[in-house]
């Protein structure tokens, strides 16, 4: 694992002696490949923190705001810092989920009647278990109607992620499980049964999605 400070960190001496001093404790949980790294920052009330950042090899990346007096307690810091090396491991999966499915679904996009033009974006996703990650997102585009396919995210309630397919039209949910590696579609009126996720259904979805 490698560990960097930004030199931003240098300037207050107390927060960076105590970044040093858990270090070990970081290093030991976390235990992999990811990179990590130091900030200086403030919290959300304007507290002076040190930012902590994990970034993998595939590009997954978590982060957290810790402030001063949390380094005093060695058992509540190695718990924030099993929950990132966890959150981690969900975006990496997450991501990758998200990745095959879009490969899946371009080809659909594709195809839909009007020769629309498909494209892609990285979007930034904000959640309260990771901080911020980037994901992928599609736009599909047919004439003056535009659809976008986005991660809403992995931490949802009774799936493990998910994705709105969103027009003018319309708006489609797709939830994720990860125990079965399969996408489903919750229709927006009753009755509430997921739906597994075919081309056909897809193709439906997006028509209704891309009618204004």
């Amino acid at each position: 694992m490698h560990v960097t400070i930004d030199p931003s960190l240098e300037t207050d001496e107390s927060l960076r002696a105590a970044v040093a001093s858990r270090s070990g404790l970081l290093e030991g949980i976390i235990n992999g490949t990811a990179a990590a790294e130091w900030r200086k920052g403030t919290d959300w009330r304007g507290q002076s923190a040190a930012q902590l950042r994990l970034r993998d090899p595939s590009g997954a990346r978590v982060g957290a705001d810790l402030l001063p007096v949390e380094f005093n307690n060695a058992v509540r810091l190695e718990g924030r810092f099993r929950d990132l090396r966890d959150a981690l491991r969900t975006v990496r999966h997450w991501r990758a989920a998200v990745g095959c499915l879009f490969a899946t679904m371009r080809p659909w996009c594709e195809s839909l009647p009007g020769d629309p033009a498909v494209c892609s974006n990285v979007e930034r996703v904000q959640e309260e278990a990771s901080g911020e990650y980037l994901v992928r997102q599609l736009f599909v585009i047919r004439v003056s109607r535009l659809m976008t396919i986005t991660p809403v995210g992995a931490w949802v309630l009774a799936a493990d992620g998910r994705v709105d397919v969103i027009g003018p039209g319309d708006r489609a949910i797709l939830h994720y499980f990860r125990a079965t590696d399969s996408w489903f579609h919750i229709p927006n009126d009753a009755p509430y049964r997921e739906l597994p996720l075919t081309e056909s259904l897809f193709r439906e979805l997006a028509e209704a999605c891309l009618d204004d």
